[in-house]
């Protein structure tokens, strides 16, 4: 196993999540992707030219009325493609994808096929684990439909933004936990995982996840047991999983970077290949192009499928 490379250090916290501070949960209804993205500044031209342009985004159902946008790089001249499939936040009652499009736009830029996914949600009276199997069956469907066009499928990867942090991480940890006969696609392995400003243990959050689990979590701790990603993680993991973890020094919701520091360091303890990039901003400062994009092309350099 690939040792683990962070930018800031911590040390490993038992209860990781615990100490964050119960006010944050005042908060998460505002971590719906609604600031608007800079435009990402890639190359304009290569040495023999200009950089051949993407097709237009596809926009499908992947279940009855769940869509995805399908990002297509530039047609490569030959070898295959890294799929990256991302998840949007929005407290675990939003699933606003639009916001993650700029950031979508940017990796299919540099050679990458991007599905852009929703879930249901529990704004629409979805509760869990319906969301992140809805995640889990995004991931298949989006390298289903990166074959269908033609490509050849590399190291498949999940990101997400908040609670589609979290929702990932249990489709990229829980695996087969997640899948279910509902899902109409080939199953495929998740190579790895991105997880931008998340929370990772309900138990944290207060009420914002009472509509999506349907109790509390002293009515009901086994749900919320089963929706923490710790659940989920094993030593020497049967698969090699790389994970990135980011988090804004000026998150607004999640008050200091302990949160994706402590997370980091369970990973790495539990043996995955792990690095944590600390980036300049605020809770949606880490889907914006200009702040991320280079940071998950330069990882996803290493993940190996």
């Amino acid at each position: 196993m690939t040792a683990t490379v962070v930018t800031r250090t911590a040390a490993r916290v038992p209860a990781h999540l615990r100490r964050t501070p119960r006010r944050v949960a005042a908060a998460l209804a505002a971590a719906a992707l609604t600031l608007p993205l800079a435009a990402f500044a890639a190359p304009a031209a290569q040495a023999h030219g200009t950089r051949p342009q993407p097709p237009a985004p596809v926009t499908s159902e992947y279940l009855p009325g769940v869509e995805a946008d399908l990002h297509l790089p530039a047609r490569p001249a030959r070898g295959r493609v890294p799929v990256v499939v991302m998840i949007p936040g929005g407290g675990w009652q939003t699933a606003d994808r639009s916001g993650l499009g700029q950031l979508a736009e940017a990796l299919a830029a540099r050679g990458v096929a991007v599905s852009n996914a929703t879930y249901r949600i529990s704004g629409e009276g979805t509760r869990f684990p319906v969301p992140a199997q809805d995640v889990r069956c995004a991931v298949d469907a989006g390298v289903d439909a990166v074959r269908r066009a033609g490509y050849r499928p590399g190291p498949v990867v999940v990101l997400g933004h908040s609670a589609g942090a979290h929702l990932s991480s249990l489709a990229a940890f829980g695996d087969d936990a997640f899948r279910t006969d509902a899902c109409p696609y080939r199953p495929v392995e998740i190579d790895g995982w991105v997880g931008l400003s998340g929370i990772y243990d309900l138990r944290v959050v207060g009420q914002w996840a009472w509509p999506m689990m349907g109790a509390t979590a002293e009515e009901a701790p086994e749900l919320y047991a089963a929706a923490a990603t710790e659940t989920y993680l094993v030593d020497r993991p049967r698969q090699h999983l790389d994970a990135l973890v980011v988090q804004g020094d000026a998150d607004e919701l999640l008050l200091d970077t302990a949160v994706a520091e402590d997370f980091a360091a369970l990973l790495r303890d539990h043996g995955y290949d792990t690095r944590l990039r600390i980036v300049p901003g605020d809770h949606n400062a880490t889907f914006q192009a200009p702040v991320v994009a280079d940071h998950v092309l330069s990882w996803l350099c290493r993940v190996r499928d």
